[in-house]
């Protein structure tokens, strides 16, 4: 005697939306992580335009601070919330960018903080 089979119809369904919301999740958690390092290379390299504003012959605090969220303003709104802070002790300037990564994940920030330090050139 042969087991009568019940029906399968609807499974596929089932299936697809018990998958979606993890494969949704996996894509939206890569964005999210190519925004942050994109937000970090940002951070980054307005570290470094600004003390090689600072640093430079005839080179100021306003013209680093200025560089640094020029670069920062460029890029839109990869860093939110920017801020850029600039402090000398003896002869080594060190310029610090903090701010926000833009958020594709609803709730999640993530913070974004660089740094880059060097000497001041000597006037000739």
């Amino acid at each position: 005697m042969r087991a009568r089979r019940r029906p399968q119809s609807g499974v596929t369904v089932i299936q697809v939306a018990m998958a979606m919301p993890t494969l949704l999740f996996l894509l939206l958690a890569i964005v999210q992580f190519a925004f942050y390092e994109f937000s970090d290379q940002v951070a980054e390299a307005a570290a470094q335009a600004g003390l090689v504003a600072t640093t430079v012959q005839g080179g100021s605090f306003p013209a680093g601070y200025s560089a640094a969220q020029q670069l920062v303003a460029r890029q839109g709104n990869l860093l939110q919330q920017s801020s850029v802070s600039i402090s000398q002790s003896g002869t080594t300037v060190t310029v610090e960018v903090s701010g926000q990564a833009m958020s594709v994940v609803p709730g999640l920030s993530l913070p974004v903080d660089k740094s880059d330090a060097g000497p001041v050139e000597p006037a000739p």
